[in-house]
């Protein structure tokens, strides 16, 4: 058993007899959960042709049958739900309901936390949280300490 992301579906598939194996959520305790990820495109202020010219780039990338034949081709979920009427992607399910399950579980999701320096803030709760686990530090502590990281940090974009 692996947990992965399914992005490797793809690969992994390419690799083993799909017959063979299989796609489920994760476990769950109290509720289920779904963690998300990829990233972002970002369009930054520059001249008027370079804007254009990244908007058309975005568009590109983001058409559904685009998205649906990237998303058969790895195992990325498509992050349109357009795309997941498309024929790439739905031919991918027909042909192996791995997709789909890994799909299912996006109900379960929940935002993630966006900020600036978002790593060095994630790195600095997930030191304290696992200081927490391991004993050395009680949660008061550790989560005063979090915040205490996470507003330097942070610091350079305060409005002033």
């Amino acid at each position: 058993m692996i947990f992965h992301t399914t992005g490797s579906i793809g690969s992994i598939k390419g690799k083993l007899d799909p017959a063979k194996f299989g796609v489920a959520p994760l476990p769950a305790g109290k509720s289920f959960g779904s963690p998300t990820g990829g990233g972002n495109l970002y369009i930054l202020k520059t001249d008027k042709d370079k804007q254009a010219a990244a908007w058309k780039f975005v568009r590109f990338l983001t058409e559904p049958a685009r998205v649906a034949q990237w998303s058969a081709d790895t195992g990325y979920i498509p992050y349109r739900k357009s795309a997941m009427e498309a024929k790439p992607w739905k031919d991918a399910v027909a042909g192996f309901a791995g997709y789909q399950a890994a799909a299912d579980a996006l109900q379960y999701a929940q935002p993630e936390l966006a900020t600036h320096n978002n790593q060095q803030v994630l790195k600095a709760m997930g030191d304290q949280l696992q200081a927490i686990i391991t004993g050395s530090k009680d949660v008061k502590t550790a989560l005063a300490q979090a915040q205490k990281d996470a507003d330097a940090i942070l610091a350079q974009f305060q409005k002033k």
